[in-house]
This record gives structure tokens, sequence and C-alpha cells, in this order.
């Protein structure tokens, strides 16, 4: 269980790092499907049935809930820094990190092959461009549009995705076994309180490697 939450996150940081983008200000909201045949039910229960994500400012901020607890991950591309908010089992966690730091795991993940298919889908309103990316380890189907418009640096410095200059409105991931889908639902465009991008004061804050430490020894 502990892996796989992990596993959720670091997922969840290179959706969030595909998507941001600055000249776009306003509220997104996905539908998530998880399949996963293995997954035990205790498992399955904790994962979100949905996602919000909140951009501004070269912000970017992801919610989800579930039964049992409430997560969030806060990006500030300009700063290149993330906290991972986690509130479970009556614990408030605010794990933050560089992203250098949070990739230097992944530093020698092979580049995927990205490779643009001639089919559309119009999803939430913006019609997108079906895609695949695959590699030894990876094999996600995205739909993007260029309707929404990305920042310089919106990978940032994820090699894996530099190539990608498109916002994913549909994804479609494949890792060990579960398969994850996240589909825009709802594009609200409007100003986003600043609020949603602050770290709460009654939250612990630890750094990634206390967190790992915590989950059972990182690696």
């Amino acid at each position: 269980m502990k892996k796989l939450l992990l596993s959720f996150v670091v997922f969840l940081m290179s959706f969030i790092s595909i998507s941001a983008q600055e000249n776009f200000e306003g509220t997104i909201y996905f539908d998530i499907k998880i399949d996963a045949p293995d997954l035990d039910p205790q498992a399955a229960a904790m994962m979100p049935k949905e996602s919000v994500i909140y951009l501004s400012d070269n912000k970017v901020c992801t919610q989800q809930k579930t039964m049992i607890s409430e997560q969030k991950v806060i990006i500030n591309s300009q700063e290149k820094m993330f906290w991972l908010l986690l509130s479970m089992m009556g614990q408030n966690m605010a794990i933050y990190s560089s992203v250098d730091e949070a990739l230097e795991d992944i530093d020698d993940t092979p580049i995927p092959e990205i490779t643009y298919l001639d089919e559309y889908e119009t999803i939430a309103g913006y019609k997108c461009q079906k895609l695949v990316m695959k590699d030894s380890l990876t094999d996600i189907t995205a739909f993007v549009t260029d309707e929404i418009k990305g920042f310089e640096n919106m990978y940032l410095d994820n090699p894996a995705y530099n190539k990608l200059k498109s916002f994913m409105l549909k994804v479609i991931t494949n890792v060990e076994g579960m398969t994850m889908t996240m589909t825009a639902r709802e594009v609200k465009k409007g100003k986003v309180d600043p609020a949603v991008f602050a770290v709460p004061d009654n939250y612990q804050r630890m750094t990634m490697k206390e967190f790992q430490n915590m989950m059972g020894g990182g690696r």
C-alpha cells in the first residue's frame, strides 16, 4: 500500500507538470477511473474518484479526496518547488521538495518516444489530438489540446516530457498492472483564490526524504 501511494504521487507530479500553463487561469475538474484487478478492496477504497486542478501564475494545485483522506499537490513551476499535503488518519502532513530532488530517482528513466496520431476527441469542449508515449517502463495514451497554451518551463526539467507542447485533458497510464484514466469533465476559466496554493499552519512540515522514511524507508 505504501508503494502504491508513492507511485500515485509520482504519477500526479508528472501529470501536473505536463499540464501546467501560464495563459490559462481557472479550474479543471477531472474524473478518475482506476482498473487494477489485483488491487485489494481496502487499497481501492483509498484511491480518489475525481480530481480538481487549479492553475494561476505559474502555480498548479491538484486536489483529491477519498473516504479516509484528502490530498493536495502544489507545484510552483517558476521556483521549481512542490508541496504534497496529506490529511489522513488524524495526521496533517506537508511534504516539500525541489523538483530536482523529487526526480533524483528517475534520472535514468529513458525518454519515451512520442507519437501523434490522426485521431481526435472533444473533451470538456476542447478539440484534442491523441498521442502515445512509450518506453520500456511506461505506456501512456493522452489527448491534448493546443487551445490551452503552456509556458516555457512547464515541464519542470522533467526530460521525459520536454517534447510535449500541449495541455493534456485526458491521460491513460499503465503502470505495474494498474491502469489509471483521468478525463476532464469541465473547464472553468476565472480567478483562483491564492489560498488554494498556501500550506495551512496546522500541517506538520517535513522533507520528502523524511516522508519516505516514515512510509517505510524510501527505496
